[in-house]
């Protein structure tokens, strides 16, 4: 997912096309998507072939998800006790 792919912003919901590719950018297959927001796999499967328009909140929901996947990478230490913050990269450049 990208700014650009993003369409959260001009009311447009998702293709096909960009519903599979925003859950593989999470990792995550449909079943995944389905289990976290309470839907059946079979709606998951009908938007992923064309077969049923996604909804404009799938798009905002995945974008919101992946946005904090981003920040989680940037920020998020996992191999610090606890998940520990690293300071901002701007202050870890001054440090030497």
């Amino acid at each position: 997912m990208s700014d650009q792919d993003d369409h959260q912003h001009d009311g447009q919901p998702l293709t096909p096309e960009e519903f599979d590719q925003a859950l593989k950018a999470l990792g995550w297959k449909a079943s995944d998507f389905c289990r976290r927001v309470g839907i059946v796999p079979n709606t998951a499967w009908r938007w992923s072939k064309g077969h049923a328009p996604i909804p404009l909140w799938v798009g905002e929901y995945l974008g919101a998800v992946y946005e904090l996947h981003r920040l989680h990478l940037r920020f998020v230490d996992p191999s610090g006790p606890g998940g520990r913050l690293r300071p901002p990269p701007a202050e870890q450049a001054g440090r030497g």
